[in-house]
């Protein structure tokens, strides 16, 4: 289905129409209206709805105005990004989620665009039962076969790249009684491990970035709800600040965050050589191949790429264990960060590799923080307000100030979706004041 949005079609949508025939229609045209709104503030020639040449006395008509200018189109393949679904910042109720209670998806509002999802050892994609690239993403578990894990190729602004998702506790996918699609084992990759999740991203930058100026962490959208206590929440801050000394941290603002170097913060950073990386070519097939820390003197270690012009001493790690490598890794990248250094920089003919794994994570009865035998587990849906837990990686504008996202998938948990659904209430309510 392919459609050009008209102003007449988005009041329509604002005012909108309760017959059941074109419930599903109206719920189309309004995710579609939804994307328009945004992207009226991100346009490519660089104004802003709060420009002078923008202002209007009524805003609205401006948005409109601009929106009609903006063809958004939706995929005409069954399942494929982006669907009627991509755009609409509340998901469909979790009893609709494959995975129940778990669902992971490219992240709305931002140019996170799914190309396709595969089993890590194939390179053609293939429609998975329950699944589709605009809304729901697959979730390994940890115990499929070898080759039976599923990725997820993806592209944005700056980066092109696959994601491999393991949550533990996450059901297998379904499937239909005859389908082999995805084949599990007893034996499971978090045998032996502490870590309850891990994320592996590959892929190669676009053009070349600034290390110290990309980061990873959490963004929400709107203000946080019921805080646990304040002594725990303090506790998780330092706890977080003594991995990541460069955390940045804001709770009370209107959209908090928790954001550190994106180097400084992966477990695991790998740099590989291929000047015959261009377009596609960069999406993997090895994704299931374990990784680990190269010594600081090896070609693919990202130690490697600073220049001695930054002062920057590198240590050789070759007889250090994995973890003493990752903590130099670590210490030095943070340092960059805190002195600005621009250098080094993301070389786009290399493809880079981030781990990312997590013990606190609990995705059991609810979403929670697992605080050990001190605090138990903490429930987030309240402390968040229904917001869901991004893997996400931008790069920062120094100038501007302003984020442009590498990479952005949301993780919903079913404990989350009353309290995201009241909030979408509460701002329809003032809308329609």
């Amino acid at each position: 289905l392919r459609r050009t949005l008209s102003s007449d079609e988005a009041i329509e949508c604002s005012i909108g129409n309760n017959s059941d025939e074109d419930a599903e229609e109206t719920r189309l045209r309004s995710s579609v209206v939804e994307k328009c709104i945004y992207d009226v503030f991100h346009l490519e020639d660089g104004r802003h709805l709060h420009d002078s040449r923008s202002h209007s006395k009524n805003p609205h008509c401006s948005i409109l105005k601009m929106a009609r200018e903006k063809e958004m189109a939706l995929s005409d393949q069954p399942h494929a990004y982006p669907c009627k679904d991509t755009y609409r910042a509340l998901p469909s109720n979790p009893s609709e989620w494959p995975q129940r209670p778990i669902m992971v998806r490219p992240s709305p509002k931002t140019d996170t665009k799914i190309i396709g999802i595969r089993r890590s050892n194939e390179a053609e994609y293939r429609h998975f039962p329950g699944f589709c690239a605009g809304c729901f993403l697959p979730i390994n578990n940890g115990r499929e076969r070898e080759g039976n894990s599923v990725v997820i190729d993806f592209e944005s602004t700056r980066f092109v790249g696959t994601m491999l998702l393991r949550i533990k506790q996450a059901p297998q996918a379904p499937q239909p009684d005859d389908s082999t699609l995805i084949r599990y084992q007893e034996g499971s990759y978090f045998d032996g491990k502490k870590r309850k999740f891990q994320v592996l991203i590959k892929g190669r930058f676009k053009s070349p970035l600034s290390m110290s100026q990309c980061v990873t962490g959490q963004i929400f959208e709107r203000p946080a709800g019921q805080l646990p206590a304040r002594w725990i929440v303090t506790t998780f801050i330092k706890f977080i600040s003594t991995l990541a000394p460069q955390l940045e941290a804001t709770l009370d603002d209107e959209k908090p965050r928790f954001l550190t170097p994106l180097v400084a913060t992966a477990h695991t950073v790998l740099s590989c050589s291929n000047q015959s990386l261009v377009g596609a070519d960069c999406l993997q097939r090895g994704m299931e191949v374990p990784v680990e820390e190269p010594a600081s003197v090896e070609e693919t270690s990202v130690l490697a790429e600073i220049p001695d012009s930054i002062g920057v001493t590198v240590p050789d790690t070759t007889t250090s264990s994995i973890a003493h490598r990752m903590k130099i890794r670590k210490k030095i990248f943070n340092k960059i960060a805190s002195n600005e250094c621009p250098a080094p920089y993301f070389d786009s003919t290399k493809e880079y590799t981030f781990e990312f794994y997590q013990h606190l994570l609990d995705f059991g009865d609810e979403l929670a923080l697992d605080m050990g035998r001190i605090g138990g587990k903490v429930g987030l849906a309240a402390a968040s307000d229904g917001q869901p837990l991004k893997v996400m990686a931008a790069y920062r504008d120094k100038l501007k100030g302003e984020l442009s996202n590498l990479w952005s998938f949301d993780i919903w948990h079913e404990s989350l979706y009353s309290y995201a659904h009241d909030a979408e209430n509460r701002k329809q309510d003032v809308m329609n004041l």
